[in-house]
């Protein structure tokens, strides 16, 4: 270990800023050029899902937008994005609100990613976002962010560890959404038949057993709605354990306290 302006480091690593291992990606194009590429406006961007990302056309915008590629990190110049990190896995087109971070050979896509969602970086991004009035983060400001580097192959092995975590985040996040998807159909059903549902009056014996079930019917339904409710708030106690889980390992990882390398062993 090596003293450092963060504390002590592992000795074979390095104190950088962001701006020394990555670079921001400026390639801009007109709407009529690579017309067949998706394109990703902050409209696309939604911060409280973290693993998905919607697309339109860039024959639906106006105006110059930048390109960027494979590998490279899309991160909203909004405050109120903040917590939306985005590693492109394809070529595209996307707004100018977005900064586009390109790594080099010192960093990996995949670790720097990691890195966004460290409670340091969101506080770098919190401090560096202080003033009311623009609420934007320039990427002078987000170059200035102080790390603790590690070498390739422990990039490379941190990251594995933390984006299985993530990963796991991201099916919880789509099971709640769907469970939410499922209420909402469930209660659309009740509303649409609640008259239906109740015994207004009764002409025959048979009357009375469609009625019945009807009830029957509107028990289970109310039944179901009670079973989504519980499952919601599972998930989401759930995702609250995994965001904990994330931070405490990745501050460990991070600064060299836990070897990511003994773990996997």
């Amino acid at each position: 270990m090596k003293e450092s302006q963060l504390g002590c480091i592992p000795s074979h690593w390095t104190l950088v800023e962001l701006g020394q291992v990555c670079f921001l990606r400026h390639e801009v194009v007109m709407n009529n050029e690579d017309s067949k590429l998706c394109y990703i406006g902050l409209e696309h961007v939604d911060s409280k899902n973290e693993y998905s990302i919607k697309s339109g056309f860039i024959s639906e915008v106006k105006g110059f937008k930048c390109k960027f590629y494979p590998n490279d990190i899309l991160y909203s110049k909004f405050s109120s994005k903040l917590y939306k990190t985005v590693l492109s896995a394809f070529e595209g087109i996307c707004s100018t609100e977005i900064l586009i971070i390109s790594c080099t050979k010192l960093i990996l896509p995949e670790f720097f990613y990691c890195l966004t969602h460290t409670q340091a970086f969101l506080d770098h991004i919190a401090k560096i976002t202080v003033p009311v009035i623009t609420r934007k983060i320039s990427w002078m400001s987000l170059a200035s962010f102080e790390f603790k580097l590690p070498t390739i192959a422990e990039q490379h092995s941190i990251a594995k560890v933390l984006q299985t975590v993530l990963s796991t985040k991201e099916i919880c996040l789509k099971e709640k959404d769907l469970e939410r998807e499922r209420k909402a159909a469930l209660v659309a059903y009740l509303n649409n038949n609640a008259e239906n549902s109740k015994i207004q009056s009764i002409h025959s014996d048979n009357d009375l057993k469609i009625n019945l079930h009807k009830d029957e019917i509107q028990q289970k339904i109310e039944t179901l709605i009670k079973t989504c409710d519980a499952k919601i708030q599972s998930i989401e106690e759930e995702i609250i354990l995994l965001d904990e889980f994330f931070q405490a390992i990745a501050e460990q990882f991070m600064s060299g306290q836990l070897s990511v390398l003994s773990m996997l062993e």
